[in-house]
């Protein structure tokens, strides 16, 4: 019974590293995603367009591409630990722009993408997302040479396997339920990939409802009326939009730099009418901060106006 059971964890333990060293890039590349999500600045559109790159590559140029990732991602890593010193002054990059949405001003680092810590934050919580990355990378990286390895000692080609297992064949996933799972785990998305991404994008466009979803939902009607042959050759190009369109969403969430902001024309009629107004005054500098006092900026001049 000892035996029995040692010999189903042996299997259970290469079975889920086998799993890993074949799926695991997948979780790999969302991650890098996710890093890119979670924090939104100039210095991930970089890394947002090569990963939508990799996810649409094959299984080699992905590895390639994390390990190239990683390095990038372990520089920043240090550049902002690096920013931290004290001597470097967050304030020197700040952009005065009062308006509704950000009253209190914004900074060319912070577009950037480089941060400083506060009282109630610290630098782990800073660089969680990168910890989080270069951890996944570096257990990819230790399954897949430790399989590799394996494979030389057995006498088999040190090249991955495209499947876990390949000597399950169609008619034997009729045989029993055993046989049926590994069959699914060989090709389960390759069967239903379609199906599954077609769901996924109604959900897409149910969640958004916007002028993306519009589109999503245009290609949605082309795809689900076309057969496979015309799927198939539909399906790069709906592939491309959808990596496109993720990579223009970003640049759209990071804007422009704080420091190219401008004041329009709408803004110059507003300042000349404030500054026509009664109780407001036009001034050429302001050296000092007055509370309760409502200002636009124009230029090098400013409208104040004290309130009634």
């Amino acid at each position: 019974l000892f035996t029995r059971v040692k010999e189903k964890i042996i299997y259970t333990y290469e079975t889920t590293l086998l799993f890993l060293d074949i799926h695991l890039i997948k979780l790999v590349i969302f991650i890098g995603f996710m890093v890119c999500v979670k924090e939104p600045c100039f210095l991930h559109i970089f890394f947002t367009a090569i990963i939508v790159i990799a996810a649409l590559s094959r299984t080699d140029s992905q590895i390639l591409i994390s390990r190239i990732f990683s390095v990038i991602v372990a520089v920043l890593f240090l550049a902002k630990m690096i920013y931290q010193v004290k001597y470097i002054e967050h304030h020197n990059y700040d952009v005065i722009c009062n308006n509704v949405t950000n009253p209190n001003g914004i900074n060319n680092a912070d577009w950037f993408g480089f941060h400083k810590i506060s009282e109630n934050s610290t630098l782990t919580e800073l660089l969680k997302n990168y910890i989080g990355y270069i951890a996944i990378v570096t257990i990819d990286a230790i399954i897949r040479y430790h399989q590799k390895i394996k494979r030389i000692k057995n006498g088999q080609s040190p090249e991955r396997p495209d499947v876990m297992f390949p000597d399950v064949t169609r008619k034997d996933a009729e045989q029993n339920l055993r046989f049926m799972i590994k069959y699914l785990a060989n090709y389960a998305f390759h069967r239903f990939g379609v199906e599954c991404c077609l769901i996924v994008t109604v959900i897409v466009i149910g969640i958004r409802m916007d002028i993306i979803a519009l589109f999503y939902s245009i290609w949605l009607c082309f795809l689900f009326a076309a057969k496979r042959e015309k799927m198939a050759m539909l399906w790069p190009a709906f592939q491309w939009f959808s990596a496109m369109s993720i990579v223009v969403q970003y640049i759209v969430i990071v804007g422009v730099p704080p420091g190219f902001i401008s004041l329009e024309r709408g803004d110059s009629e507003e300042f000349a009418n404030v500054g026509n107004a009664p109780g407001c005054y036009v001034v050429s500098d302001l050296s000092e901060n007055y509370s309760g006092l409502h200002s636009a900026n124009a230029g090098n001049a400013t409208a104040v106006c004290v309130p009634n």
